[in-house]
C-alpha cells in the first residue's frame, strides 16, 4: 500500500514535471491570464505539500541555523558570491553566443515573460510567488528531491548536472536556439545552488540565497 508521503511526493513531482517543466498549459490554453493563474495556484498547492514533505528537515535546517549562525551567515555570503560570479560569466557567454551568430534579441525570454505578467495579475501576488514562493518550490524539487534521490543513484556531480539542466530549462520557454542560449546563466545558476546544498544539506539556506536572488532581479520591474 503506498502511504502519505508517497502520495504526496509523487503529486508533488507530477505537477512540477507538467506545469512548469513540460509547460502544459502553454500548448492547451490561450488565456494568458489563465496560464499565470494556473501556474499560481499550482506554486501555492507545491509549497504547502512540500512543507508537508520536508517538515523535519526544515526543522533540522532551523535548528543548525539557530547553533551555527555566524557560520550560516557565511554560507549564505560564499554562495550568494559564487552565484553572482557565475552568472555573470553566464551573461557573458550569451553576449558572446549572440555576437558570434550575429544574433540581436530585444530582451531575454524571461524578463519579458515577467513584464507580460506583471501587466495581467496584481504586482504584489506575482512579487509573492516569483521571489518568495517559485524559489522555496524550486528549491524542494531541485535539491530536496532531484539532488537528494539521484546522489544515490548516481555520482553526485551527475545528478547536480542533471538538476541544473532541468532547472535551466523551466526557463526555457520556446524552442527557439535564442532561448536555449539565454538559459546558460540559470544553468550556471543551478550548479552553484546543487553543489551548496549537497555541502551543507541545508535547504533552508539554499532558498534564502534563491529568494534574494529573485528579488534583486525583480526589483527593477516594480520601481520602473
Amino acid at each position: 500500500m503506498i502511504n502519505k508521503y508517497s502520495t504526496k511526493m509523487v503529486v508533488f513531482i507530477l505537477i512540477y514535471i507538467c506545469i512548469f517543466l513540460l509547460k502544459i498549459p502553454q500548448y492547451i490554453i490561450n488565456s494568458a491570464n489563465q496560464k499565470i493563474t494556473i501556474q499560481a495556484v499550482c506554486y501555492t498547492m507545491l509549497l504547502i505539500i512540500g512543507i508537508s514533505l520536508f517538515k523535519k528537515t526544515i526543522q533540522s535546517n532551523f535548528h543548525w541555523i539557530k547553533l551555527h549562525k555566524f557560520k550560516s551567515l557565511l554560507i549564505l555570503v560564499a554562495v550568494y558570491l559564487a552565484d553572482v560570479l557565475l552568472s555573470s560569466l553566464g551573461y557573458g557567454v550569451v553576449e558572446i553566443f549572440f555576437s558570434t551568430l550575429n544574433i540581436t534579441p530585444d530582451n531575454f525570454q524571461n524578463d519579458t515573460n515577467i513584464l507580460n505578467t506583471i501587466t495581467l495579475i496584481n504586482p504584489v501576488i506575482i512579487l509573492a510567488i516569483l521571489a518568495f514562493i517559485g524559489p522555496i518550490v524550486e528549491e524542494f524539487f531541485f535539491k530536496g528531491i532531484l539532488i537528494t534521490k539521484f546522489s544515490t543513484k548516481i555520482p553526485v556531480g551527475l545528478a547536480v548536472l542533471l538538476s541544473s539542466s532541468l532547472f535551466a530549462a523551466t526557463h526555457i520557454h520556446n524552442l527557439y536556439l535564442t532561448d536555449f542560449i539565454q538559459s546558460i546563466p540559470y544553468f550556471l545558476s543551478g550548479l552553484v545552488f546543487g553543489f551548496s546544498y549537497y555541502k551543507t544539506k541545508n535547504l533552508i539556506l539554499i532558498s534564502l540565497v534563491h529568494i534574494f536572488m529573485n528579488l534583486i532581479s525583480l526589483l527593477p520591474f516594480f520601481l520602473t
